[in-house]
């Protein structure tokens, strides 16, 4: 169902993206300091939720370990600012938040009037980092350990998504293709 959504949503954007087809269009350096600060923070969330992935069930610490994670998962992609975060101890992260970046980042790409894969690429990074929000929230929210781990993973699988690859094609989205094409 998420997955649809995700579809749909990217679908949608591609019919009312503004701008035209831009390539090698020079870019500021502004925009390569957001995509740099946003893989940042997605590399350290990444590393934040597969150690929460990774936790073994079924003791009680397990479950208290699952939760801290999510939490700090949660605070690197929402930032300071947000009434969802929770202050940790040793708490990694800028506390400007992923979200934030990303939010920044697509905002700035559509003003300097860049491709429009870089738009669509983007805007499914800040959809990617929300949905990994909500999961991360739904870990918290969770009843049980195998219903938060379930809620982990899916985290997870957005932050991986939202992240991407620089092996990627711009057009398919991901912090790191944008990084790399911004680059030049």
């Amino acid at each position: 169902m998420i997955r649809r959504l995700q579809v749909l949503m990217l679908m949608l954007a591609l019919l009312w993206l503004p701008g035209s087809y831009l390539p090698g269009q020079a870019t500021n350096p502004k925009l390569r300091l957001l995509a740099d600060k946003l893989v940042e923070q997605l590399n350290i969330a990444v590393q934040e939720a597969l150690f929460a992935v990774l936790i073994v069930p079924p003791a009680e610490f397990g479950w208290r370990e699952l939760k801290q994670r999510a939490q700090r998962t949660l605070n690197i992609l929402v930032g300071k600012e947000s009434p969802d975060y929770v202050p940790i101890e040793g708490g990694p992260g800028d506390g400007v938040g992923a979200f934030k970046y990303a939010q920044q980042l697509l905002r700035k790409i559509r003003e300097s009037g860049l491709a429009r894969d870089l738009i669509f690429a983007a805007d499914t990074v800040v959809f990617d980092i929300a949905m990994a929000i909500e999961r991360a929230k739904g870990v918290l929210k969770a009843s049980n350990l195998n219903q938060g781990q379930s809620e982990m993973r899916r985290a997870f699988a957005f932050l991986i998504a939202g992240r991407g690859s620089k092996d990627d094609p711009v057009g398919e989205g991901g912090a790191r293709a944008i990084q790399l094409k911004l680059r030049g």
